[in-house]
This record gives structure tokens, C-alpha cells and sequence, in this order.
């Protein structure tokens, strides 16, 4: 097997996918809402929009993020270009049947591109007896599971609690890479810049945060608008809020690649908080805004800020400063903040036109960031390889490695 840097790295592939789709998605929805595109197998354009921007966008994301980073998980070889070509078609007829075919039948291509993921990712994971990942996996399988329940709710006329378990794993899987992201690439920063950090979170409260998470969403999915689910949630938020704190977040306010990581994370307890106050009022406005800080703050800034990091990083510009990429996130945090106030405002139209040119404007970028920072060529036969840079050797090469074991 040739190594990473003489191949198709997964990621130069499945990122354009994942800006190319989820542009696709924004632009439809709006045609949708204006009545000038009907969503396929007859789906409601909320239920359509919502689909594609939880199943089509975020396992796109994290295709490219975890097939990139599993010969480093696994210490194996890199996926086969063949494999990587196989599942992005797979990913991309899955989408082209939710926006062109009458039939309900193709529709089902979207779990089962999900399904494929895991399977590949779990072999892998399972053969190189890396027990540290097996929790991404279980996620990755029940986020598939959750896809297709979606259908099935979809032909009875309910796709509410589907949806509830996709933005739950969703949420959990932020939690995960989150903490092995943020405060890592936070600490190694600010050690370039000669001013080292406190040690890590301690481990007994990243277990207390995820003890109590897990029965927060779970509840969540459950039972939405019980008295219990508010009181999960509200003390999950709390303590997500205290992790986030520890990370230091604000020496990073000069570089919006590295601050967006936390944005995105903060976004996180917003959505928790939020949920819980409409199990208590019973608001269905409060409901929507939680799953929006979800959706376009956690999932649509960190996405896209952990996508950043890994292109930085193999292009061997991880810590430089980017033009491109600080456009990217202030543009999707600016597309974040237009939703929540679009919600707050009963679904003003003119700020969820500007939400949604911001989300364009910012994916558009992610594709041009892929393909202006390319990876070096590889040397030629015989050439001496290149030396890896020192910001290159200290992190990991998804941006991923934590400054201890990770739950």
C-alpha cells in the first residue's frame, strides 16, 4: 500500500461532497418554501429540508474525517481509491434520489450509504482491536438506524422522533470529537506561542459530563416535553458549559478557524438549554431554536471548522493564518446567529434568506479552501520525502489526537 500523501486521501473527496450537498440542500429548501420544487415521494419541504441537512450533510463530514484518520487509529494502511470512489458514489446517489426520483424505494440508498461507512469503519476498528473508537462506531451505527426510521416515519406521517435520535447522536458524537479536538489544538497553539496552558480536563468530569448526557438526550428522544427530559437537559447544559470553560477558549480570539471550534461547542449547551425550556412552557418555538443551535451551530461551525483543521493541516498550514478560512467560519456563525433570530421572529423570510446565502457563501469557500490548499506532491522516485513541518509532528493528522485517552 502506497501511503497517504501518494494517494486519493478520502477527505479531498468527501468534503466537496459534503459543500456540495449541503448547498444544494439550502438552495432547494428555499425553492421549496417558495413553492417552485417539489421535495420527491411526496415529503413536505421541513421534512425533506431537514433530512438532508442532518443524514445528507453530517455523514459526509465525518466520512472524510474518520476514513482520513483510520490508518491512524488503526496503524493500517490507507482506504483503497477504488473503496473511497465506491462509497462517494454510493453517498452521491443517495442524493440525487432525494431531489430527482418519484420513488420511495430509492430513498433507502441514503441509510445504506451510512450503513456502508460503518461497516468498512467497524472492520477496521475491530481488527486492530481499537477499543478507543468503538464508541464512534456504535454511533455511527445507530445514527443509520435513525435514517431509517426516518423513512419509515415518513410514510406514516411522523418523522419527529427519527429526527430527534439523528440530532441526539449528532450531539454525542460533537461531545466526542469536540474533546479531542478543541482543547488540544487550543494547548498546542498557544504553546507555539510560547505561553503553555493548564493540563487537560480532568478525566472524572468528562465521565460525569457524558453520565449525564447521554440520559439528558436519551430522555430527549424519548419522552420531549416531560418534566424529567427538562431537568436532564438543563444539567447537562450546565455542565457542558463548565467543560467548554476549561478548554480557554478566548485565548483563540485571533484566529476564527481555532475560536470556531468552540463557537460550535457552545452552541451545543444552547441547544440543550433551549430544549429544556420548551419541556417545561411547552413552546414549540423553544423547540425549533434548540434544534437550530444544533444543526446550523454545532454541527454546520464545527463541521466545518474540523474540516478546515484537517486541509490546513495536510497542506502543511495548520497554524498559518488563511483569509479563506476565517471567511468560512465567521460566515457560518453569522448563518447560525440569522437562523436563531429567524426563529425568534416567527420565521422572518428576509433573515432566513440571509441565513441561508451566509451557509452558501461559507460552503462555496470550504470548496475553494479544498482546492487552493492542496496536499505537497509526493517526491518523485528516488527524491529524499519532505521533512514534516514541527506543527505537523506535534498534531495528529486529522487534528485528533487527545492529550489523553478519550471516552
Amino acid at each position: 500500500m502506497k501511503p497517504l500523501d501518494t494517494r486519493l486521501a478520502p477527505y479531498e473527496v468527501f468534503f466537496p461532497l459534503a459543500a456540495l450537498g449541503t448547498i444544494a440542500s439550502i438552495v432547494l429548501t428555499l425553492f421549496a418554501l417558495d413553492g417552485t420544487w417539489t421535495p420527491p415521494a411526496g415529503l413536505g419541504a421541513v421534512d425533506w429540508h431537514a433530512h438532508e441537512m442532518l443524514f445528507g450533510h453530517f455523514p459526509a463530514a465525518f466520512a472524510g474525517v474518520m476514513l482520513t484518520a483510520l490508518p491512524r487509529w488503526t496503524k493500517g494502511p490507507s482506504m483503497a481509491p477504488l473503496l473511497v470512489v465506491a462509497l462517494a458514489t454510493l453517498f452521491l446517489a443517495a442524493r440525487v434520489a432525494w431531489i430527482l426520483t418519484p420513488s420511495a424505494t430509492s430513498l433507502w440508498l441514503s441509510p445504506t450509504y451510512v450503513l456502508a461507512l460503518a461497516l468498512y469503519a467497524g472492520l477496521r476498528i475491530v481488527a486492530a482491536g481499537d477499543r478507543r473508537d468503538l464508541g464512534l462506531l456504535a454511533l455511527l451505527g445507530l445514527f443509520a438506524a435513525a435514517d431509517a426510521l426516518f423513512l419509515i416515519g415518513a410514510a406514516r406521517g411522523d418523522t419527529a422522533p427519527a429526527l430527534r435520535l439523528g440530532l441526539a447522536v449528532t450531539a454525542l458524537v460533537a461531545m466526542v470529537m469536540g474533546g479531542r479536538i478543541a482543547p488540544a489544538l487550543t494547548r498546542h497553539l498557544a504553546e507555539k506561542r510560547g505561553r503553555p496552558q493548564a493540563a487537560p480536563t480532568p478525566r472524572a468530569f468528562e465521565i460525569t459530563v457524558f453520565a449525564a448526557s447521554v440520559p439528558a438526550l436519551a430522555a430527549w428522544v424519548l419522552a420531549p416535553d416531560a418534566r424529567a427530559s427538562a431537568f436532564l437537559l438543563a444539567g447537562a447544559a450546565l455542565l457542558h458549559v463548565a467543560r467548554l470553560a476549561t478548554w480557554k477558549g478566548w485565548s483563540t480570539l485571533d484566529r476564527p478557524p481555532f475560536l470556531a471550534l468552540h463557537l460550535g461547542y457552545a452552541f451545543l449547551p444552547l441547544g440543550l438549554a433551549l430544549q429544556a425550556v420548551a419541556a417545561r412552557t411547552g413552546d414549540p418555538r423553544f423547540a425549533d431554536l434548540g434544534v437550530h443551535a444544533w444543526g446550523t451551530g454545532t454541527l454546520g461551525l464545527m463541521c466545518a471548522a474540523i474540516m478546515t483543521s484537517v486541509v490546513r493541516r495536510y497542506s502543511g498550514k495548520a497554524l498559518a493564518v488563511s483569509r479563506l478560512a476565517d471567511f468560512l467560519v465567521a460566515a457560518l456563525f453569522l448563518a447560525a446567529t440569522l437562523r436563531l433570530a429567524a426563529g425568534l421572529l416567527d420565521l422572518s423570510r428576509p433573515l432566513l434568506h440571509t441565513s441561508a446565502t451566509a451557509w452558501v457563501l461559507a460552503y462555496a469557500t470550504l470548496l475553494m479552501l479544498v482546492a487552493r490548499d492542496r496536499r505537497p506532491p509526493a517526491p518523485a522516485d528516488g527524491e529524499e520525502k519532505p521533512r514534516k513541518s514541527e506543527e505537523e509532528t506535534v498534531v495528529g493528522p486529522e487534528g485528533l489526537e487527545p492529550p489523553t485517552k478519550p471516552l
